[in-house]
């Protein structure tokens, strides 16, 4: 597999990993209206927003976002 491929494939895979995570929470959120219990799932909740956030940070190391803005040059 070359690295476009790959490319691709990792971004298809974070994509549908975003995607299934986003449905999990609204499922949370959905449910916590309807018992009307904010903390619901709470625990769920924290761990997808965590995951994301630390393959987010993973993913910045190696490849750091163009900076853009005033104080680029």
């Amino acid at each position: 597999m070359d690295v476009e491929n790959s490319v691709t494939s990792k971004q298809q895979s974070a994509r549908a990993r975003l995607e299934q995570g986003f449905q999990i929470l609204e499922a949370i959120r959905r449910r916590r209206l309807r018992k009307k219990s904010p903390e619901l799932g709470a625990s769920i909740e924290r761990f997808i927003i965590q995951r994301e956030l630390d393959e987010l940070e993973a993913d910045w190391k190696v490849h750091p976002p163009l900076s853009i803005g005033p104080d680029s040059e």
